[in-house]
């Protein structure tokens, strides 16, 4: 959908809920992403920016896999004009191209972008013409899943790229905003009034009526800002496995941008503070604002604040024996000895492999260990593959981020640091990036 974006007196200015992330723009202008870091869309560049996008990752519905994960990417655009782009880059989505723009959109596997004279760039996938931009100059632009539209100079839109389900048949009429989805499309009338086209069987195009000011398509739902700064939101509120998620259910109050993503919605209130609403995989719906801390069951707990994100780090508790393996089939034990180093437990063996130096924690996850040592970085070992230390696929388990952390946890599949600051980082087949407001 179309990246949200407004004025407000502190915290943020501009939001983006995208599959497993969200990312939004504070009010100094540097850009805070939370959620699944998998391919680094959530590892925002350095700089001031105007503008945020991040791709919602939309797929085939009937594709239980999840589809491409590797064409998850996030841009930005800088207070210079000019734009960058992170995260996963297969289909060249993040090779943004050189010049000013006003405005940028990420897809699925592309983004578009407006240059400074009118004109509209796209880069990245193009299987169904989604980056065959038309000729002419235009003042807004939405990358969705395999189609983009944007609004001419006249306030007419254009739309091109798939259009299976009718999404980029766009009506006649001038409009004064437009999102592509993933199977639809919704605009803002000149009277205010919402049309949406396109795929309909979650009701994502049943537009209610009533006056606007911002419209977001998403993957099987839509939001919109009323005239009075409300929130009316229609479409799914299931996943695609029929679980409730709840990224229709808006919440009371009033607001000033809002971002309707692949399973959660999230919007700016008048005071600047996020609020997101819908699936928390990956703590997406976490918005900077609390504590964070690594419970010893090696899962993220947040508190305080109004978004439940980390502020500062927690007092921290190191665990110098751990315990874990495969129930029933391997088992390992790992201690610290007085002396730092690392040895098997009392029963069973530690992880085999264990390195060499002095550590101040240790944790055990399925087949693989982490431990803190003294100087704070972080070692794991053991076996990089998701089920056994035999087993040839890989999840990442030994993947450790550079750097120096203050704790350490080793889950099933994922491994997480705290640093300094309170930030979470993870890594393994579930790469998480939480970070310190």
């Amino acid at each position: 959908g179309a990246p949200g974006g407004a004025a407000s007196a502190d915290g943020y200015t501009a939001i983006s809920a995208g599959r497993d992330i969200t990312c939004a723009i504070r009010t100094n202008g540097t850009i805070a992403c939370w959620g699944r870091d998998r391919d680094g869309q959530a590892r925002a560049p350095d700089g001031q920016y105007t503008a945020i996008t991040t791709s919602a990752g939309y797929y085939d519905f009937n594709d239980q896999t999840g589809g491409d994960l590797d064409t998850f990417h996030s841009c930005g655009l800088r207070t210079d004009r000019t734009i960058a782009c992170w995260g996963g880059n297969p289909t060249g989505g993040t090779d943004a191209p050189d010049g000013q723009y006003t405005a940028v959109s990420a897809g699925a596997t592309h983004s578009c972008a407006i240059r400074a004279d009118g004109t509209i760039a796209c880069w990245g996938g193009n299987d169904s013409g989604q980056s065959d931009a038309p000729d002419g100059q235009y003042t807004a632009v939405s990358a969705g899943a395999t189609h983009s539209c944007a609004i001419r100079a006249d306030g007419t839109i254009a739309c091109w790229g798939g259009n299976d389900s009718g999404q980029s048949d766009a009506p006649d009429g001038q409009y004064t905003a437009v999102s592509a989805g993933a199977t639809h499309s919704c605009a803002i009338r000149a009277d205010g009034t919402i049309a949406c086209w396109g795929g309909n069987d979650s009701g994502q195009s049943d537009a209610p009526d009533g006056q606007y000011t911002a419209v977001s398509a998403g993957a099987t739902h839509s939001c919109a800002i009323r005239a009075d700064g409300t929130i009316a939101c229609w479409g799914n509120i299931l996943d695609v496995w029929g679980n409730p998620t709840g990224q229709s259910d808006a919440p009371d109050g009033r607001y000033t941008a809002i971002d309707a993503g692949y399973s959660h919605t999230c919007a700016i209130r008048t005071d600047g503070t996020i609020a997101c609403w819908g699936n928390n995989g990956y703590h997406k719906v976490t918005a900077p604002g609390g504590t964070c801390a690594i419970r010893a069951s090696e899962t993220i707990a947040c508190t305080g604040g109004d978004g439940d994100g980390p502020t500062g780090a927690p007092d921290v508790q190191h665990a110098t024996t751990a315990t874990g393996g495969i129930p029933g089939l391997e088992v390992y034990t790992c201690e610290i000895r007085a002396d730092g180093t690392i040895a098997d437990g009392a029963t069973t063996t530690c992880v085999g492999g264990a390195p060499e130096g002095q550590f101040i924690a240790v944790a055990v996850g399925r087949v693989h260990a982490c431990a803190l040592a003294t100087d704070g970085t972080i070692a794991c070992w053991g076996s990089n593959s998701p089920v056994s230390q035999g087993d040839p696929g890989r999840s990442g388990n030994l993947d450790v981020p550079e750097g120096r952390f203050i704790a350490v946890s080793a889950g099933h599949l994922t491994s997480c640091g705290m640093r300094a600051d309170g930030s979470i980082e993870c890594w393994g087949r579930d790469a998480l990036y939480l970070p310190a407001r």
